[in-house]
């Protein structure tokens, strides 16, 4: 029997599903084909070879499995996305996109310990300061009967107060406030942080805090500035205020029988020695310490406290060596949803005309500016009344434009995506939505 073969001019159906094989009465039948491998159907119909591939850069992460995505807002600003390990790269005209090599730098944008190098612009009753974020644990422990106790004058030995506590959390002893009800005059104290051998402070753990000078009534905070006080999960600790002055001030600390709200649950112990059992009591007052336990991976923060009918803001002079050349700002912004921080870069102090009042909302932000001054000045202002947290500021310097994402490897294959202009939403089952901003090659949000 002769053997015919039909011409075929166009494979527009594409691959034909196996259930649609015998289906010759189907219009698109004739158009189908069972298998296209490594090939693209023209739009005109013909079939051609798939391109093949370049090698345009090394993955962030090489080691590790990576998920590439479009973003297109048109045929001329179009982008690949790289989702790596907690990290988002983009590509652009075949290459990385990567900031320019400057020389300009911030001064302390970690904040790992102070806001050193930042000044103070605040207006009114709003200020900034530094503080931790994440991970922190605050217990407060209180007697169960009011009593108030006394160290100063009057006391024969070491002029101590103890407070037993329960349940450490694993991590570093950031600071010990207590409550001070009245002085006669003024001493210096400091906080230590013992073991508990049998219902008693044993083994001191760590250093003696910062000493602090017990002088009015209210809060007095002790804080570790080296050798802070390790802790562990489950273990019995005492806090031990002692008297280091050796003056004839006497100080009235607060004792509370009310351990309420403010006293987190399951960490409540009583008062169950002085160290050296003197000292007189009223039953009128209370008395409450407060340990702020920071384990290892706290965050230190420039936190812009807002106020009502004030502003909060901080600036730094930076010196810019390379005139004219784009400069990119990468910070980060932590807050609830809805607080907002606007990015001032100008060329005077508390100056605009190189960034005008950017809006960055809580999340990972890069922003450009290029000027042809010797010096930029970069503000962060926080004009409502809540307190909001600035991380991370840096120049890029010559390095591949980046964003942290909260995304591990695991992750990344379980993102959906969908774009709308120079918006990309993306959600994940485990995690709360995120949304990609665009204004620029190198300015992402």
């Amino acid at each position: 029997m002769t053997q015919l073969s039909a011409i075929q001019t166009n494979f527009t159906a594409g691959e034909l599903s196996p259930l649609l094989y015998a289906r010759t009465d189907l219009a698109k039948y004739a158009n189908g084909a069972k298998t296209l491998l490594n090939a693209i159907v023209q739009p005109h119909g013909g079939v051609t070879r798939r391109p093949g591939t370049r090698f345009v850069a090394e993955a962030g992460e090489p080691t590790k499995p990576v998920r590439l995505a479009p973003f297109r807002f048109s045929t001329e600003q179009a982008y690949i996305l790289e989702f790596g390990d907690h990290y988002l790269r983009f590509f652009r005209n075949e290459s990385a996109i990567a900031a320019a090599p400057v020389s300009a730098s911030i001064a302390n944008g970690s904040f790992d310990t102070d806001i050193s190098g930042w000044t103070d612009q605040s207006t009114g009753s709003a200020s900034i300061e530094h503080a931790f974020i994440g991970e922190q644990v605050e217990g407060s422990f209180a007697a169960a009967h009011a009593t108030s106790y006394l160290i100063g004058d009057g006391f024969a030995d070491a002029r101590n107060i103890g407070l037993k506590f329960l349940n450490g959390t694993d991590g570093s002893v950031a600071e010990v406030t207590i409550e001070v009800n009245a002085v006669t005059a003024a001493l210096d104290a400091v906080a230590r942080i013992y073991s508990d051998v049998s219902g008693q402070p044993g083994t001191q753990i760590g250093a003696d805090s910062d000493s602090v000078t017990l002088d009015s009534s209210g809060e007095k905070t002790f804080s570790w500035s080296a050798s802070a006080p390790g802790l562990v999960s489950g273990t019995s600790y005492w806090v031990i205020v002692s008297d280091v002055s050796g003056g004839s001030g006497r100080v009235e600390l607060k004792v509370a029988n009310d351990q309420g709200a403010d006293f987190e649950s399951g960490r409540h112990d009583t008062i169950t020695s002085i160290d050296d059992a003197s000292g007189t009591f009223s039953s009128a007052h209370e008395w409450r310490v407060r340990v702020l336990v920071r384990p290892d991976g706290a965050e230190g923060v420039l936190t812009l406290k807002g106020a009502s009918g004030a502003i909060s803001a901080a600036e730094q002079s930076v010196t810019i060596a390379e005139a004219n050349a784009e400069h990119l700002l990468s910070f980060r912004v932590i807050g609830h949803p809805g607080d907002m921080v606007r990015v001032r870069v100008g060329t005077a102090a508390g100056g605009m005309d190189l960034v005008d009042d950017f809006r960055a909302y809580p999340g990972r932000h890069l922003v450009s500016f290029s000027t042809g001054a010797a010096t930029a000045y970069i503000q962060f202002r926080n004009e409502r009344a809540s307190d909001v947290h600035i991380d991370d500021v840096a120049i890029v310097d010559g390095n591949a434009v980046e964003l942290a994402t909260p995304y591990a490897s695991a992750e990344l294959f379980d993102l959906k995506l969908a774009q709308s202009a120079d918006l990309l939403y993306i959600a994940h089952p485990d995690r709360a939505p995120r949304r990609l901003e665009r204004r620029g090659h190198t300015a992402w949000s």
